[in-house]
């Protein structure tokens, strides 16, 4: 009996600490990309790039870095207040799937989408010359 008590005592230590570690949660739900992007964002940079011609040859490559206070605000009514270099406006917004944004009537694919980086780019590739912009947000 006396080797059996010290053997039970091991054991209840060891159920306690495995019951102890075992708590069970529901995981999060995974968030939707309209979830995801319901936030207002600051505006880090607008990059304009210019092909030569129909090639994806860069002719030029323009930088528009925002004013302090820029940002679009996506809320979820389907509009984005949008402040960049002193100028406002209120345009609409959709998701069209988790890589695709429609944003004031353009089509956009999403680059990046986490928590704090929000990346999406519009390829125009019907005109001549071929044209890219690219937003880059954060929070």
């Amino acid at each position: 009996m006396k080797k059996l008590f010290p053997l039970l005592a091991i054991m209840l230590v060891a159920f306690a600490a495995c019951k102890d570690d075992d708590t069970s949660t529901t995981p999060e739900p995974e968030l939707t990309t309209a979830q995801k992007i319901q936030h207002k964002w600051n505006i880090d940079n607008i990059i304009d790039i210019n092909y030569n011609g129909q090639t994806t040859t860069v002719e030029s490559r323009d930088t528009f870095p925002p004013v302090t206070g820029d940002y679009i605000h996506f809320l979820a009514n389907n509009t984005a207040e949008f402040k960049f270099d002193g100028d406002t406006d209120d345009v609409d917004y959709k998701i069209v799937n988790d890589q695709t944004l429609e944003f004031d009537g353009d089509v956009f694919t999403i680059v990046t989408l986490t928590e704090s980086l929000f990346v999406f780019r519009y390829e125009d590739r019907a005109s001549d010359p071929y044209y890219d912009n690219y937003v880059y947000l954060s929070r």
